[in-house]
């Protein structure tokens, strides 16, 4: 993704049984290939903005590297911190007198 926003790729493709992922520099596009099939659950055409969609994978790689660090700290798991957490503010959690 990184390449193609920066031109040094061609517009890229890559899929599986159910969906399409196309890739260039403006927006990046996710196809149901289901789509219009009324005998299955199918979704409509995502497009997103590719450098939004970058920033956001970038954003929750950061995120997820903070959670994990935190769940280190509280004794917890990943799963077990994201089980007792409501709040996107974990950091709160470890404030909870069980926490030791």
């Amino acid at each position: 993704m990184k390449k193609v926003l920066s031109g040094e790729l061609e517009p890229q493709g890559t899929g599986t049984n159910r969906t399409t992922v196309e890739i260039t520099k403006e927006t990046t596009t996710i196809i149901d290939h289901f789509w219009g099939d009324e005998t299955m659950d199918y979704f409509e055409d995502v497009v997103v903005p590719t450098k939004d969609l970058y920033d956001l994978i970038i954003w929750w790689i950061q995120k997820k590297i903070d959670l994990e660090i935190v769940a280190d700290q509280s004794g917890l798991t990943e799963d077990e911190l994201n089980a007792r957490s409501t709040t996107i503010d974990t950091e709160k959690l470890l404030q909870n007198d069980d926490i030791e």
